[in-house]
C-alpha cells in the first residue's frame, strides 16, 4: 500500500520535475498534492478506486495494483502546471486500467473471516 504523497511524489518522478535521489521542492508537492486530490476525487464518482480515498496526505490507502495507473491519470492532469504535455492516451490507458479492475470485481479490502 501506499499513501496519496508516495502518489505525488511518483508523478513528479515521471514528470522529471524530481530526480529520483531528491525530495520534491515543497511548491511542487503543493501542486501535486492537490492535483491527487482532485483526480482521486474525480475518479470515486466514477466509481474507478475503492479505497479510502480521504485519509490524509501520509496514510497508506492505495492499493500497488493501482498505483501505476494512478500515476499515469494523474501525471497528465499535472503535467501543464510544469509546462509538460502527456498525450491524452497516457491517462486513458491508466483510466482503463482502473476501469479492468472494477469490472473483474477488484477489491482491495480483505474479506474478514468469522470463525466459531
Amino acid at each position: 500500500m501506499k499513501s496519496k504523497r508516495d502518489l505525488a511524489t511518483a508523478v513528479l518522478r515521471k514528470l522529471t520535475v524530481t530526480s529520483l535521489a531528491d525530495t520534491p521542492a515543497p511548491e511542487d508537492s503543493i501542486k501535486a498534492d492537490e492535483t491527487v486530490q482532485s483526480v482521486l476525487d474525480e475518479l470515486v464518482t466514477e466509481d474507478l478506486i475503492v479505497f479510502n480515498y480521504i485519509a490524509d496526505l501520509d496514510t497508506a490507502v492505495i492499493p500497488d495494483s493501482q498505483f501505476n495507473a494512478l500515476i499515469d491519470v494523474v501525471a497528465y492532469d499535472l503535467a501543464p502546471n510544469f509546462g509538460k504535455a502527456l498525450d491524452i492516451g497516457v491517462r486513458t490507458m491508466g483510466i482503463n486500467r482502473l476501469r479492468r479492475m472494477i469490472l473483474q470485481g477488484y477489491d482491495p479490502i480483505p474479506v474478514e473471516a468469522d470463525y466459531f
